[in-house]
C-alpha cells in the first residue's frame, strides 16, 4: 500500500502504526495492485483493515484480494440498488425476503379485506440462497489461493462466517443507544469470537514456535562445530530462547508474525557471535621441553581438539531481487531467478552460507 508517501507491504509490522495516522482523516491508502494504485479506506475492528471502496472492485489487478467483477458480469447485479445498499464505506444495507428471526407466539388474526389505495412495485429481495452466497463472496471463500491448499474444508467455512457474525452482533449491540435487551447475549457472543481467535492462533504460534526451533537447532549445530564454552552457549541461543518463550504466551496473530519474522535476525545475530569468538580463539602455543641430562631440547606441539568454525553466513532477501512487486509473465519469472541464483553462487563462491529472507 501507498500511504502518506510511504510504500508499506501488508505484512509489515509497521502497517498498524500507518494506519492510525490517517484513520478517520481525508487521506486514504491506495492498492498498488496496478500502475497508479487504487484509492482505499481505512476500517477498524479491533485492529485497522485496508478496504477497498465501494464499486472499485473491478479496479484492482485480477491477482488482487480486493479485486471483484462487475457486478453486472453475475446475478448480484440485479440486487444492488434495491436488495444491496451500501450507503458509505464499510456498511451495507441488505433486504431479504424472509423473516431475521423468528418469534414463537399466536398468529395475529386477519382483519377486513379492504381495497388497494394504490399499486407499488414491489423491490427486489434477497433469498436466503442469494444471502449465503452474498456472505461468502465477502468472507472470500470464493477465492483460492496455493496457501490454502488442504486447509479449505467445512470446518473453517462454518467457523469464520460465525466470528464475523458475531462481530457484527457484538457492534451493533455498542452502537445500540438502549441496548438492554441485547445485555444477556454480550457473554456468549464474545466467547464465540476468542474461541475462533485462539483456534486461529493456535495454528499461527504452532508455526511460527517450529520455525524457531528450527534456527535454535542451527545455532546448537554451529556451537558444536566450534566445541563452544558454556558462555558462548548462552550468550548465542538465549535471545532464541527468549523469543520462543514470548510466542508461545501470545494469542496476537500480528505479533506472532511478527517475532517470527524477528527469529531470522536472531539467527544471524547468533551467528555472528559464533563466527567472531572462533576467530579470536587463539591456538596454544607449542611447549618446549629440555632434557636435563642432554644438550639438545625438543619441541612438543599439543593441540586442543579440532574444531571447524561455521562459514560466515549472508542474507539474500528475495524479494529485493523481483524486477517487479508481481511477477505475471515468464520472462519476469526468468529474470527472478537468474538474479536469486547469481547472488547464491556469488555467496557460495566466496565461502559463505546462504540464507534467503
Amino acid at each position: 500500500f501507498a500511504i502518506k508517501g510511504r510504500v508499506i507491504g501488508a505484512d509489515d509490522p509497521q502497517l498498524q502504526d500507518a494506519l492510525a495516522h490517517v484513520y478517520e482523516t481525508p487521506e486514504r491508502p491506495r492498492c498498488l495492485c496496478v500502475p497508479g494504485g487504487v484509492e482505499m479506506y481505512v476500517a477498524r475492528h479491533r485492529q485497522f483493515v485496508v478496504k477497498r471502496m465501494p464499486d472499485s472492485g473491478s479496479a484492482h489487478h485480477p491477482g488482487c484480494p480486493s479485486y471483484e467483477p462487475e457486478v453486472q458480469q453475475s446475478g448480484l447485479g440485479e440486487l444492488v440498488g434495491e436488495a444491496v445498499l451500501e450507503s458509505e464505506p464499510g456498511r451495507v444495507e441488505l433486504r431479504v425476503d424472509f423473516p431475521w428471526m423468528r418469534v414463537i407466539g399466536r398468529g395475529v388474526p386477519r382483519g377486513e379485506p379492504q381495497e388497494v389505495a394504490e399499486i407499488g412495485v414491489p423491490r427486489r429481495q434477497m433469498t436466503l440462497r442469494a444471502l449465503m452466497h452474498f456472505l461468502f463472496e465477502r468472507a472470500g471463500f470464493n477465492r483460492w489461493s496455493p496457501a490454502m491448499a488442504g486447509k479449505r474444508n467445512q470446518g473453517v467455512l462454518r467457523k469464520y462466517p460465525l466470528g464475523a457474525a458475531a462481530l457484527a452482533d457484538l457492534e451493533s449491540i455498542r452502537d445500540n443507544p438502549a441496548p438492554y435487551g441485547q445485555i444477556p447475549r454480550i457473554d456468549a457472543l464474545i466467547k464465540t469470537v476468542e474461541g475462533i481467535n485462539e483456534s486461529a492462533a493456535q495454528v499461527k504460534r504452532e508455526r511460527a514456535l517450529n520455525s524457531i526451533d528450527v534456527k535454535i537447532a542451527e545455532v546448537v549445530k554451529s556451537l558444536g562445530q566450534v566445541q563452544a564454552s558454556a558462555d558462548l552457549r548462552n550468550k548465542a541461543l538465549y535471545p532464541l530462547q527468549e523469543l520462543k518463550t514470548k510466542v508461545a504466551g501470545l494469542l496476537s496473530i500480528p505479533k506472532i508474525m511478527y517475532l517470527q519474522e524477528q527469529a531470522g535476525t536472531l539467527l544471524d545475530d547468533a551467528m555472528g557471535v559464533i563466527e567472531k569468538a572462533s576467530q579470536q580463539a587463539a591456538p596454544k602455543a607449542p611447549s618446549v621441553v629440555k632434557d636435563s641430562g642432554a644438550t639438545t631440547t625438543s619441541t612438543v606441539l599439543t593441540t586442543a581438539p579440532k574444531s571447524v568454525a561455521p562459514k560466515p553466513s549472508k542474507v539474500i532477501r528475495a524479494a529485493d531481487l523481483s524486477p517487479t512487486i508481481y511477477l505475471e509473465t515468464e520472462a519476469e519469472v526468468e529474470t527472478f531467478i537468474a538474479r536469486l541464483k547469481a547472488e547464491l553462487l556469488d555467496a557460495i563462491k566466496a565461502g559463505q552460507r546462504a540464507r534467503i529472507s
